[in-house]
């Protein structure tokens, strides 16, 4: 077992779940590269999830890069 997967789901029901985690990093990493520093606050409720998701997917971002911290990239506007 990965360790994204989440106990006690198996096929189908797996994928469907990993699938929506990875759109939902999508979300979290755009939102943060188009805004900068976002709170989970916000974060959460662009998103429409709470804030305890968001911190699973900092988590989730955090274990695949091995960094604590995400850090947008700067453009001036």
């Amino acid at each position: 077992m990965s360790s994204s997967a989440v106990p006690g789901v198996t096929g189908p029901a797996r994928q469907a779940s990993q699938s929506a985690r990875l759109r939902n990093v999508g979300a979290v990493l755009r939102e943060v590269h188009r805004d900068g520093a976002v709170s989970r606050t916000e974060l959460a409720d662009r998103m429409g999830v709470n804030r305890s998701t968001i911190l699973t997917l900092r988590e989730y971002l955090s274990r695949c890069t091995g960094t604590t911290t995400i850090q947008p990239v700067f453009r001036p506007r």
